[in-house]
């Protein structure tokens, strides 16, 4: 069966969007990928009990650790690396995912949060009375006692409340705020059409005109963001795909760098030894011999 491509998704549904709060325990995940590329009105508040992985975000390229919490501004555009198996193979990754809408952010004092007047940091490192409100609300909402709303509603406003007080990166005004939210559209656009065009050229000036910035900003921006330059990043997705084309794909080594953008056959492979440490030929042979003895 073929693979689903990767894509900028949007993930804006609740299971319950009267409560306006969703929460999601993830345990053991010892390697894949954790999240593709996407972004949400809600925010999101991640917390990681065991294992590691990598997050891009605002912020930039930011290793998540147990004890870390990853926080999420609404329209962000986000997502995390493939987790490396070797380095948690003994406890693998788990992790608490609290979601909270804008619905449930009602009322006059916390319409600077719905409007996305504050951005708060994307990381936020060992903090005790963060991670005990989180534990709180996923105890009142799996418990579910009488009065559980009204208690994960109080929960979670004082969670708000110490955001404000403690994790606010930049603070803008109602027009930089609507140009915040533009550009982080802005450049999920861009991957996304990274992604559906690899095999083509992309010049930067493109890439940059449909970031809607100038050369110099976008590669500023593409950077904090993906970690890589356009270049770089451009060069893994083409590698991406030739490892799932080398695997499901009957046709030789030199048409897969061909159909992923290399048209040269020694620059495809001397770029696949760069990113997989091997050659196109030694990764299929391993492919072949795993699949052969399961």
């Amino acid at each position: 069966m073929k693979r689903n491509e990767p894509k900028l998704l949007k993930y804006d549904v609740l299971p319950n969007p009267d409560l306006g709060i969703h929460i999601v325990h993830r345990e053991s995940i010892c390697s894949g990928p954790v999240f593709e590329k996407h972004w949400h009105d809600h925010l999101q508040f991640i917390l990681f009990e065991k294992g590691e992985t990598i997050m891009h975000c605002h912020q930039g390229t930011l290793l998540m650790r147990a004890g870390d919490i990853a926080l999420v501004n609404s329209g962000e555009v986000h997502y995390m690396d493939k987790i490396d198996s070797a380095r948690n193979q003994n406890s693998g990754l788990d992790f608490l995912i609290l979601k909270i809408s804008p619905r449930f952010l009602q009322g006059r004092f916390l319409q600077p949060v719905v409007d996305t007047h504050y951005i708060f940091v994307n990381r936020i490192h060992e903090d005790i009375v963060l991670r005990q409100t989180m534990y709180c609300i996923f105890e009142e909402y799996e418990t579910r006692e009488v009065g559980w709303e009204v208690a994960i509603r109080s929960h979670a406003l004082a969670l708000i409340a110490y955001l404000m007080r403690h994790y606010v990166d930049q603070e803008l005004s109602p027009e930089a705020s609507r140009k915040q939210q533009q550009r982080w559209r802005c450049m999920g656009t861009v991957l996304e059409y990274m992604e559906k065009n690899m095999a083509v050229e992309m010049p930067l000036n493109k890439l940059a005109t449909i970031a809607c910035q100038s050369e110099s900003h976008f590669c500023r921006s593409f950077k904090k963001l993906t970690g890589f330059s356009s270049r770089e990043y451009l060069l893994r997705l083409r590698i991406q795909k030739a490892q799932l084309l080398l695997q499901e794909s009957d046709k030789s080594i030199a048409e897969i760098g061909y159909a992923v953008g290399f048209s040269d056959n020694n620059y495809f492979s001397r770029a696949f030894r760069k990113v997989l440490k091997c050659s196109p030929r030694d990764f299929k042979t391993r492919f072949q011999n795993t699949a052969e003895k399961k």
